[in-house]
């Protein structure tokens, strides 16, 4: 970007997202878990992006695979849609871990809330080179932790960093976030990332440029 704006001023606005449209919810949590047939008790990990094979759906699958060998009572949800999921379902089945795993196909911006709000921790293991992942924002908006690939750093989110290759340290990273306090009633959302915020910057940042003119 540099080399071709060259000595341009170059204003950064992050994405940001409705914070309070993702905000947790319990009623929601407890139906979708009763129409998936997943335990009140159930530790449930959930994946939100495209299923293709870039955004490491294939790691968090096997990191998955991993923790349910360390802690039986687990659910994992896979949200979205796309040409991996065929591959997806036959690698559970090889896994040992179909019964565990739900594919909830493409969610509408009226479910995330309710889809976010049945999850505990949210895994994130792509293998590209992301500008701003929006998911894990409406992730934390919800109040879930995250464990998201060791490139993809997220200043001020709460998140674990994983090799997105190394399955074992998907599945302990997993395991620990689990085993710590989840306050599934709070956003854990930094208020740079909000959708207030950088509204907010927007408008500063056309009235400073009308104010030099």
């Amino acid at each position: 970007m540099s080399n071709l704006v060259r000595d341009t001023p170059i204003t950064m606005i992050e994405n940001g997202v409705h914070e309070a449209e993702l905000s947790f919810d319990p009623l929601a949590r407890s139906r979708l878990r009763q129409r998936l047939g997943i335990g009140a008790s159930t530790a449930v990990v959930i994946s939100l992006s495209r299923v293709i094979l870039q955004k490491g759906v294939r790691e968090s699958l096997l990191g998955f695979a991993r923790l349910a060998q360390k802690r039986p009572d687990v659910a994992y949800m896979i949200a979205g849609e796309g040409d991996a999921e065929p591959m997806l379902r036959v690698m559970a089945k090889e896994l040992n871990v179909s019964d565990k795993v739900h594919f909830l196909g493409p969610v509408s911006r009226a479910d995330l809330p309710m889809v976010l709000s049945a999850a505990d921790v949210f895994l994130f293991t792509s293998l590209r080179q992301e500008g701003l992942a929006i998911a894990p924002l409406e992730a934390a908006a919800s109040g879930l932790p995250a464990i998201l690939s060791s490139h993809l750093t997220l200043p001020e989110l709460v998140a674990k960093y994983v090799p997105p290759t190394d399955p074992d340290a998907v599945a302990d990273a997993l395991n620990a976030t689990l085993d710590g306090p989840l306050l599934r009633n709070t956003s854990l959302l930094p208020k740079r990332y909000s959708l207030e915020h950088a509204a907010t910057r927007y408008l500063q940042f056309f009235e400073d440029t009308v104010s030099r003119r």
